[in-house]
C-alpha cells in the first residue's frame, strides 16, 4: 500500500490522474500518515540515511523528493548523491543556508564522528528544527550558527513566508501579500567569521541562499580558494537575479580554483557543482544522465 501511495504521490502521470479524479489531497494525506508515523521520516541517499521530524504532507514531500522523485527537473537527488559520495570520514563540510537540514544530516552521517558539519541558517524556525533533527539523529559532529553569510558584516532583513519555511530570503522580491513576516538577522562575511570562530577549512561547501549566492561567495573567497576546499555545490536562482549574475557566480567559483563546473536544472534553479579533484565532476554527469 505504501509503495502504491508513494507512486501516486511522486510519479508525474499518476499525480495527474489523481488530481483529475479529485483524490490527490486525500492520497497525499494518507501517504503522510503511513510514511511518517509519529511525525518522523527517514531519507536515504547512497549509503547513508537520516531521520527528520515532519509535521505535514508538504514538508514530507520536500524532504523525500531527492529519494523518491525520479524527475530531475524537480529533484536534488543527483546533487545529494554527488556530495555524499565526495566526502569521507573526518571531512569538514559547510552547509550555508541549511534550512531544516536535508544536506546537513546526511553529510554529518557521511563524514562520521571524526568529521564535522558546520551549518549556517538565519531563519529562527529552521535553526530550531535543524538542532532538533541533529538530536533526533544523535549527532555529535554538528554545529549550527544562526547567521546569514554575505559579503560584509552587517544586519539585514530576512523575509519569511509562514506557509513555506523553505523560501526565506534576504531579497525583498516577494510581493507584499506573500511576505508573511520578517526577522532582523546578523549577516557575516564567511572568511572573517571563520577566523574569529577558529573554524576549520571545509573540504566541501554547499550554498543555498535564495538569491544571495554571489555575496556569500565573495565573502567566503579566501576559504573557497584554499587547496583543502575541494568541492562546492551552489544553488543558483536565475529568476531572482539580474541578467549576467549567474555567469558571475560560475566565473567566481572558477577563479577560486574549481574546474569542470557542471550545471544541471532542478526546476527554477540550477545546481553548479565544482571540484578541484580531477575528474570528479564527471561523476555528476553520469548521475544526472542516469536519473
Amino acid at each position: 500500500m505504501l509503495k502504491l501511495l508513494r507512486r501516486l504521490t511522486y510519479t508525474r502521470a499518476a499525480k495527474r490522474l489523481a488530481r483529475a479524479s479529485g483524490f490527490y489531497r486525500s492520497i497525499r494525506a494518507a501517504y503522510f500518515r503511513l510514511a511518517a508515523p509519529r511525525g518522523k521520516s527517514r531519507v536515504v541517499v547512497g549509503a547513508v540515511s537520516a531521520e527528520f521530524s515532519v509535521t505535514n504532507a508538504a514538508e514530507l514531500r520536500r524532504l523525500e523528493g531527492p529519494s523518491h522523485n525520479r524527475n530531475v527537473a524537480s529533484s536534488e537527488r543527483a546533487s545529494l548523491e554527488f556530495l555524499v559520495a565526495a566526502v569521507h570520514p573526518g571531512d569538514v563540510v559547510y552547509d550555508i543556508g541549511a534550512n531544516v537540514g536535508l544536506y546537513s544530516m546526511l553529510l554529518s552521517k557521511a563524514v562520521g564522528p571524526s568529521g564535522q558539519v558546520i551549518a549556517f541558517e538565519p531563519d529562527s524556525r529552521n535553526a530550531k528544527r535543524l538542532n532538533e533533527n541533529a538530536i533526533l539523529n544523535g549527532l555529535t559532529n554538528f554545529r549550527c550558527f544562526r547567521k546569514a553569510l554575505g559579503e560584509a558584516n552587517h544586519s539585514g532583513t530576512l523575509h519569511l513566508r509562514d506557509d513555506d519555511p523553505y523560501q526565506s530570503t534576504l531579497l525583498a522580491h516577494l510581493p507584499p501579500d506573500e511576505r508573511s513576516s520578517e526577522e532582523v538577522v546578523d549577516i557575516v562575511a564567511g572568511d572573517d567569521f571563520r577566523i574569529r570562530m577558529n573554524l576549520p577549512i571545509p573540504r566541501a561547501v554547499k550554498i543555498d541562499v535564495e538569491g544571495s549566492e554571489l555575496n556569500v561567495i565573495r565573502g567566503l573567497g579566501t576559504t573557497l580558494a584554499k587547496e583543502a576546499c575541494q568541492f562546492v555545490l551552489c544553488e543558483i536562482h536565475p529568476h531572482l537575479l539580474p541578467v549576467g549574475v549567474p555567469d558571475q557566480i560560475v566565473k567566481s567559483l572558477t577563479d577560486y580554483g574549481f574546474r569542470g563546473i557542471k550545471l544541471h536544472s532542478t526546476g527554477l534553479v540550477q545546481h553548479a557543482i565544482g571540484s578541484k579533484v580531477s575528474g570528479r565532476t564527471n561523476d555528476l554527469a553520469i548521475t544526472v544522465a542516469g536519473v
